[in-house]
């Protein structure tokens, strides 16, 4: 019986919320510190799906970061947010125009 409440204790748990963060500097141990829109610093690790991808952050790549409910000043990066066109210095095709 104790064994079914905790089932249903952990299935209950509420969304972790999510915001968009800018990379600021990269720590050992793919750590990473970010600054949020509200200018706040927080720590963050990538999560496993991004790891096992190898994507690349750098220092102003902007990432989706699921905040800890416990600690504000930690987090997970979910995902890399897609670079705007119209900033990118990057060669443009004729698509793109």
């Amino acid at each position: 019986m104790d064994t079914d409440q905790a089932v249903t204790a952990s299935s209950g748990r509420e969304p972790v919320p999510t915001v968009i963060a800018t990379v600021v500097e990269q720590l050992p141990r793919a750590v990473y510190r970010l600054r949020l829109e509200n200018q706040a610093l927080v720590l963050a690790h990538l999560v496993g799906t991004v790891a096992r991808n190898f994507v690349r952050l750098l220092p102003g790549d902007r990432v989706e970061v699921a905040l800890s409910p416990q600690d504000a000043t930690r987090g997970r990066i979910l995902a890399k947010c897609p670079a705007d066109r119209s900033l990118s210095s990057g060669p443009r095709r004729a698509k793109d125009i």
